[in-house]
């Protein structure tokens, strides 16, 4: 709870917006009454609440109010209120900070909001007076006229004990009064007196609370009933010239329409025209594309069986092109040819050895 926060701040908020009827024209299923101390403590989506309670102060003060969007940032939402709040408190200027407006509640808060509230209450003419008490009876009353009074009190208080019903028969009245009578007998005027001074301020203090309670309710009923006969004809005027300017808005807004249908129905019929040659460019064209993906699909396999048959015929003359089995061919006749050479010497030299012996 914010300690430095009045709580009376909160109180004089709630009696300004009932008198402004914020429970019938902004409470609703999501936003739902305040309590006491709504604004004094924590609360959860506070500050949507009050983003919101600040966007129907403002419609009521200026019905040409343009709403902020939800989606819109805190930052953006607390600079708009400061900014659209300036506008309306013209007189009560407070330097209050956006950044004290993010936590949606405190001091700050409450402020701003009995500002907005004045403001429109002050618009609307609507006068707050004080209420007046009325003032103690029995100070001028004889000796006499305060008997009486005490006698009626206690016929009120056994009226309306805890049971709520009236049990004690006229004997037992009777009976009740007459002791009364014989008390007021024997004692004296000044014991008389004394008593009465002791038991009059309590006897006084329940019924003064139940006279200022209907007494108030009374007198701020007649105040709301004499607002409302001042005002009503003023509202019911603003809300026929409110309601004409809505309905010449509505007629030229037709005819603006007539007008631009009236004007461009070519452009009408050449635009559902190329919307159809559209539609069937499209049908045509999602045709072919199909027909492009089916040759793609045939163009890869065909690329692939050529790229099979190009490494089959590169294996194929790599085999004929190959030299290895002729170069072996050859290095065996040498070796043959060496060969024989060999053999010739040896029987050369055999032979000539044969001849010589």
């Amino acid at each position: 709870m914010d300690m430095e926060c009045n709580p009376s701040l909160m109180e004089d908020l709630l009696l300004k917006l009932c008198i402004l009827g914020y429970k019938k024209s902004f409470c609703n299923h999501e936003l739902k009454p305040m309590h006491s101390a709504y604004f004094l403590v924590k609360e959860p989506n506070q500050f949507q609440y009050f983003s919101s309670l600040c966007c129907w102060l403002f419609l009521q003060y200026d019905n040409d109010f343009l709403e902020w969007s939800e989606f819109d940032a805190p930052d953006t939402i607390c600079k708009n209120i400061i900014r659209e709040s300036l506008n309306v408190t013209k007189e009560n200027k407070q330097k209050i900070q956006s950044l004290r407006l993010r936590s949606g509640y405190g001091k700050d808060i409450l402020i701003l909001l009995n500002l907005l509230t004045d403001a429109i209450i002050k618009m609307n003419n609507i006068s707050i007076n004080i209420p007046k008490y009325p003032k103690n009876e029995t100070e001028n009353l004889s000796d006499e006229e305060i008997e009486d009074e005490i006698i009626e009190e206690d016929d009120i208080l056994e009226d309306f004990g805890s049971d709520g019903e009236n049990d004690e028969g006229e004997d037992e009245k009777e009976e009740r009064k007459k002791s009364i009578g014989e008390t007021e007998n024997e004692m004296s005027y000044k014991e008389w007196y004394l008593e009465v001074e002791k038991l009059g301020p309590r006897l006084r203090s329940q019924r003064f609370e139940i006279e200022t309670e209907w007494r108030t309710h009374f007198q701020k009923s007649k105040c709301h009933s004499k607002n409302l006969t001042e005002n009503v004809d003023d509202l019911v005027q603003k809300l026929l010239k409110k309601h004409r300017k809505i309905t010449k808005e509505l007629k030229r807004i037709e005819k603006k329409e007539t007008s631009i249908n009236n004007q461009y129905s070519s452009l009408k019929d050449e635009y559902s025209g190329s919307h159809k040659k559209k539609e069937i460019l499209e049908e045509e064209f999602e045709i072919k594309n199909n027909e492009v993906n089916d040759l793609t699909q045939e163009l890869a396999k065909i690329t692939d069986l050529l790229s099979d048959t190009k490494n089959q015929t590169e294996k194929q003359n790599a085999s004929m092109t190959d030299v290895t089995p002729l170069q072996n061919i050859r290095q065996t006749i040498k070796k043959i040819t060496r060969g024989n050479r060999r053999y010739e010497f040896t029987y050369s030299r055999s032979a000539t050895s044969v001849d010589e012996s």
